[in-house]
């Protein structure tokens, strides 16, 4: 009992720090209609608001309410109704939801109702009614941030185009303020339709709206925000493992009859829960409305004197035992009536009976559990189907081919067959084991038939034509499964003696009992005798290979299926011949006639030639391509040279060899013929592929200091040669071995005298110095070529007018090592 204290004050002292928003219900009243279309409603907002642990402050604001239009189809904001909604005086939700409780928990839930008319124009979308409002109680179990969440009651008024003049449906009932832990709830959730239009009720994911940023949105906006138009992405989170078919656990979980609109739930868990219920209205089979009640459970930890509750399926079949499973508490006896009107005999005191219903139909359970204080009553209803049965026939067995309809019965049931149809009536053709289902859940009913289609042939095979010269009996032996086997002549074995060429009868009796029949005729004919003979061709000329029989089917080696083949190519040959009654086979060889011609190799020639060309043995005939009738030939130009033979058996053979013809090359050597004796000499000849010189370079240029002869043979890229050679005489008086040295020189830019020494000095690839200094000895400039001179700069500056030293130092044309010194001027 303490630990029921204990949890049921936690609950109060989390409600104490919850918002105020419970639940509510949006409907509409038709009430008439105008010449110009328009049409008046009443617009009923029903809303349930925490009255012991709600803001007070939130519920005095919501003394009026901000109902608002929006366009169905758009979802366009239009206006809100034509004045502020004010509510009427709170009605206290009434808490007695159970019989034989203890403990009531100190919950409050009052309900405040705002009406209005309002004139809404003819529209072809029609009209969608909201009222927004922010926020859901901040312990709620099942959803994500419920402090947070706020929540829209909406409906939607259809065009009376489309639906004619309607009302929306009312619910009957308001829903109790508390749920207890563990004990059954049974509500009747069902609403009246003053149309009389077929109502289907079901539960739905109830809708957010508001936040703590915009708590009470309004069609003129401002601080509270502008309405926003319920859609699909405007849904609350549901907190897992919660979802819109299980919105609050329990065992069993929260259902709704279709039907009857029946809520029932067994809570297991503690805590507030919101759910959402919805009735839709239908018209002659078309969807016109919905009516949407979004409602937090309140689930407390009750105590009980006595609780009534028990479970059994939901449906079951006659002359089936149906278990119920009583799960009252508190209770020291039962009285069940298990609904069977006209009898008294449908009734039990036992804990946990079993009854069996011997007729389909609903019945309702009842199930009294009482103590001496008190007595609790819970109910439930099941469905008892008819028990089906089924019948497919006996077992049967077809001699010839048959086609067997097999019908389960039982039309407009459920049927399933194992060969995948799922009719009630199946066409079969085969052998097999045939096996339905039939449901009308939860009954079952099943049944089996073996059908043998016996289409068993009698073949003992095809008739026989034996291809001998001399007929060989021999025994004809069949497969032994049969039962029974009769022979033309009266043996009843599974063999005959083929005696001789005759027609052979036999007729079978199967396992099944089945009689076959069949006929087997033996023949005999002459072998075919096939002539081919071996031969030789020349190349590439056609043997023909002539079978000489006729009416016949060929098949040659080579894949030709044609009496005679015309081959071109050396080798054996077979071919089998059949005319499905005989065969025969026969093999020949084709070869080639080679008169072996061969002429020489290819060959060439550097410049003029003439060239014996002759044939490598005797031939009846000659042609070359020159024009010669002889066995050989002269030869002085290049090209293609061919021969054609033809030989004594016939066969024509060519030879051909190609004598290339190039230009003759000549071979040059240019150089210096007299030199100084200092002096290197560079040799070159004429350009080719391949050099070979006395020196033994192989390159085109060679250089030497020695005086002599030199000579070269150079080869071209087809391989003619051809040599040349060259003297060399070294004379030391060639040239002056002293030089000229000027005094003045003038860099003024007219090209006359512009450097210095300017001396001509000829380069013989020698040992050459030339040092200038000022009158103080510092060096201005150097060369080590005679072709280099001074011209007059030094640091990128021109050096004044005055008087300068040079000292040069080189090898003469006699190899001999000189020096002169001397000065000069410059003038500018």
């Amino acid at each position: 009992m303490k630990n029921l204290l204990f949890a049921f004050l936690c609950l109060i002292s989390i409600l104490a720090k919850a918002s105020h928003i419970v639940g509510g219900e949006m409907t509409y009243k038709y009430i008439s209609k105008a010449s110009n279309g328009d049409v008046t409603y009443t617009i009923k907002l029903s809303l349930y608001l925490d009255c012991k642990f709600g803001d007070p402050g939130a519920i005095q604001t919501d003394a009026s309410g901000f109902i608002n239009v929006f366009d169905a189809q758009t979802g366009s904001l239009l206006r809100n109704l034509s004045k502020t909604v004010n509510r009427q005086n709170a009605i206290r939700v009434s808490d007695n939801a159970y019989k034989c409780i203890k403990n009531k928990p100190s919950l409050c839930v009052d309900l405040y109702v705002y009406e209005t008319n309002v004139i809404l124009p003819k529209r072809n979308s029609g009209y969608v009614i909201t009222f927004e409002r922010c926020c859901r109680n901040n312990t709620i179990s099942n959803l994500s941030n419920p402090g947070t969440t706020g929540a829209t009651y909406w409906t939607e008024i259809k065009p009376e185009s489309s639906t004619g003049a309607n009302s929306s449906p009312v619910f009957k009932s308001r829903p109790p303020v508390y749920l207890c832990l563990n004990a059954p709830f049974v509500f009747d959730h069902s609403a009246t339709d003053s149309d009389g239009d077929s109502l289907v009720y079901e539960l739905f994911t109830p809708y957010i709206g508001g936040s703590t940023n915009r708590p009470r949105p309004d069609y003129n906006g401002g601080a509270n925000g502008t309405p926003v138009f319920p859609n699909a992405n405007r849904l609350v989170k549901w907190q897992s493992p919660y979802s819109e078919n299980d919105q609050m656990g329990g065992n069993p979980i929260m259902e709704q009859e279709p039907e009857t609109g029946r809520l029932t739930v067994t809570p297991t868990q503690s805590g507030q829960f919101v759910v959402g219920i919805m009735v839709k209205e239908f018209r002659k089979g078309v969807l016109i409305g919905e009516t949407k009640r979004d409602y937090q459970f309140n689930v407390a930890n009750c105590v009980f004197d006595v609780v009534s509750v028990f479970y059994t399926a939901k449906t079951n079949c006659t002359n089936s035992s149906v278990a119920f499973s009583n799960q009252s508490s508190g209770a020291v006896s039962y009285h069940w009536d298990f609904g069977v009107t006209g009898t008294n005999a449908d009734t039990s005191a036992s804990p946990s009976p079993i009854y069996n219903y011997s007729k389909p139909g609903t019945y309702k359970i009842t199930l009294v559990a009482r103590n001496a204080v008190c007595n609790d009553t819970f109910d439930y209803s099941v469905i008892i189907k008819q028990n089906i049965k089924t019948y497919l026939g006996r077992d049967t067995i077809f001699c010839n081919a048959a086609n067997l309809s097999l019908d389960a019965g039982n039309p407009g049931k459920q049927f399933l067959w194992n060969t995948g149809q799922t009719t009630q009536v199946i066409q079969v053709s085969k052998t097999g084991k045939y096996m339905v289902s039939v449901t009308d859940a939860p009954c079952i009913a099943k049944d089996t038939i073996s059908v043998i289609v016996d289409q068993t042939i009698l073949d003992i095979g095809k008739d026989t034509t034996i291809c001998q010269k001399v007929f060989q009996p021999y025994v004809y032996t069949l497969a032994s499964n049969f039962v029974n086997y009769a022979w033309k002549g009266g043996s009843n074995t599974n063999f005959v003696n083929i005696l001789k060429p005759e027609k052979y009868w036999l007729a079978i009796t199967n396992a099944n009992g089945c009689v076959r029949t069949d006929t087997l005729e033996v023949f005999q004919i002459q072998p075919p005798i096939i002539g081919l003979r071996d031969t030789a061709v020349c190349l590439n000329a056609a043997a023909n290979f002539d079978v000489g029989i006729p009416n016949y089917k060929y098949n040659w080696n080579t894949g030709e299926k044609s009496r005679s083949i015309q081959p071109t190519q050396p080798g054996n040959y077979w071919v089998e011949i059949d005319n499905n009654l005989c065969k025969a086979f026969d093999t020949v060889a084709l070869n080639n006639i080679y008169p072996g011609l061969k002429l020489r190799s290819d060959t060439f020639f550097c410049g003029p030639f003439s060239y014996k060309v002759e044939s490598n043995k005797q031939f009846a005939n000659y042609r070359w391509s020159n024009g010669s009738d002889s066995s050989s030939t002269i030869a002085s130009a290049g090209g293609n040279l061919s021969l054609s033979i033809t030989s004594k058996e016939g066969c024509v053979e060519i030879d051909s060899l190609y004598l290339s013809a190039f230009p003759e090359i000549r071979a040059y050597i240019l150089g210096d013929t007299v030199a100084c004796t200092a002096s290197i000499i560079t040799l070159k000849t004429n350009d080719s592929m391949n050099y070979r010189w006395n020196t033994g370079s192989t390159e085109s240029k060679i250089e030497v200091k020695e005086g002599g002869t030199y000579w070269v043979i150079i080869t071209n890229k087809v391989g003619c040669e051809d040599s040349a050679y060259h003297i060399i005489r070294k004379n030391p008086l060639a040239f002056p071995n002293e030089l000229y040295m000027a005094n003045t020189f003038t860099p003024n830019g007219d090209f006359l005298n512009d450097v210095f020494p300017d001396n001509k000095f000829m380069d013989i690839q020698a040992f050459y110095e030339l040092k200038i200094f000022n009158r103080w000895g510092e060096l201005l400039y150097k060369a080590d070529n005679s072709s280099n001179n001074w011209d007059g700069m030094y640091q990128g500056k021109p050096c004044q007018q005055d008087v300068y030293v040079y000292i040069v130092s080189y090898l003469g044309c006699d190899n001999s090592k000189h020096l002169a010194k001397g000065n000069f001027q410059i003038l500018r």
